[in-house]
């Protein structure tokens, strides 16, 4: 969908600078007219193109904000580039990514797991795609957990078949007593036999592994490895 703007400019002024939804390497069109009381002068366009951005973005500058056995709280200002609508920041942690933060917020609460160190970093990406070199590492610990308080069993497990052996399971949110729901892992079995799923969200695709009935089980797991009593559903006449 092409926009389309439109903008009045004072008689005595014979020049504009427009900035409005402006991107580099892309192609716009500008349509100039003059107006009078008697109406309004023939069109004189002109098309420009604006030149692809290489600039990568400055890299963030990170600090420490909260530490727990689960998580690490941090926040770093905001990048600086030539592209006003910069930056996506990925925040690593020894390497692999864990979190991605959209324009606009600079900081980030990212899970991680008891007694273990890490090296926090974090990349900014403008809207071109260009990437700043990664911050400095930053080194946390987190302490072991003292949580002993497993979730609640993942509530209204529900499974419908979908074709053959596929089967469709889903469920509600466990809580915890430290964990936000999003934080809180699931693990799957298929007639006892775990199925090689551990998800973080309250819906899965799996098989049954007899023809007839079978079993379905899902299982919550929170941050310091606490498992919650399980949840089973069971569906008939799979064709396995």
């Amino acid at each position: 969908m092409v926009s389309t703007y439109t903008v009045g400019v004072p008689q005595t002024e014979t020049t504009y600078k427009w900035t409005r939804d402006m991107k580099p390497g892309r192609t716009y069109t500008f349509a100039i007219r003059a107006v009078d009381s008697r109406g309004t002068s023939e069109e004189v366009r002109l098309t420009v193109t604006l030149p692809v951005d290489t600039t990568p973005p400055s890299s963030p500058v990170v600090s420490l904000t909260d530490l727990t056995h689960s998580s690490a709280s941090i926040q770093w200002a905001p990048s600086t580039d030539d592209d006003y609508t910069c930056c996506t920041y990925r925040v690593y942690a020894n390497g692999w990514p864990v979190y991605t933060v959209w324009t606009g917020p600079t900081s980030a609460k990212v899970k991680l797991a008891p007694a273990t160190t890490y090296s926090l970093t974090v990349v900014a990406t403008d809207p071109s795609r260009n990437s700043s070199a990664p911050s400095a590492p930053l080194s946390v610990t987190t302490p072991a957990s003292t949580d002993t308080t497993p979730p609640s069993a993942p509530p209204g497990l529900q499974a419908f078949a979908i074709d053959a052996c596929e089967t469709w399971l889903n469920w509600g949110d466990s809580t915890d007593n430290v964990d936000p729901p999003d934080w809180i892992t699931y693990e799957i079995r298929v007639n006892g036999v775990f199925d090689g799923a551990q998800i973080d969200n309250a819906q899965w695709i799996t098989y049954g592994n007899v023809t007839g009935t079978n079993t379905f089980t899902v299982q919550a797991i929170d941050s310091s490895g606490n498992r919650s009593a399980i949840s089973s559903v069971s569906v008939d006449g799979l064709f396995c």
